[in-house]
């Protein structure tokens, strides 16, 4: 389980204006584990110290943006031995581990990096959800009378809504 979130370092370069056609790559990683203790008054508690970097580039050399922070990761003292262990021999965390940790990880940067580049007037770093009228119009018109696709006015269309595409265009 996560108990702390922080982040250490936020570095937004705008190289040159977004021109046309760009595309943005994402890219997050651990980076380093060690061991650690979370403390709560008197007691504590083994704990890992994770450290984590979150990097966007705006290609064609548009912007760069670099996140870095650690979060505090705990479990019971078996996980904590097989994760340790995964890192020292590896350089990886064991899957289900993973999972929790980049989730969390690309979540939180995600939010701040969306803020980032809204402030630097670059295009969001993800496909946000788009209404699109003439589709729900159409949709709408094929449902019947009543229906829930109907009754929520056809805005909704979860088909768009999670298509991924790495291509912005300003």
């Amino acid at each position: 389980m996560i108990y702390a979130f922080a982040f250490i370092k936020v570095n937004m370069e705008k190289k040159t204006p977004p021109k046309g056609r760009m595309s943005v790559v994402n890219n997050v990683k651990v980076t380093d584990v060690r061991e650690g203790k979370m403390s709560a008054g008197e007691s504590s508690r083994r704990a890992l110290n994770m450290f984590f970097s979150y990097d966007t580039d705006y290609q064609p050399n548009a912007a760069v943006l670099s996140l870095q922070g650690s979060l505090l990761y705990s479990n019971t003292d078996e996980v904590l031995n097989q994760v340790m262990e995964s890192w020292k021999n590896e350089q990886k965390l064991p899957p289900e581990v993973r999972e929790e940790i980049m989730n969390t990880v690309i979540a939180r940067c995600t939010i701040k990096s969306l803020i980032l580049a809204d402030n630097f007037n670059l295009p969001p770093p993800i496909n946000l959800p788009r209404l699109d009228i003439q589709q729900s119009q159409s949709a709408e018109s094929a449902q019947p009378a009543g229906s829930a696709k109907s009754a929520r006015g056809g805005a909704e269309n979860t088909k768009d809504v999670n298509k991924s595409k790495t291509t912005k265009s300003s």
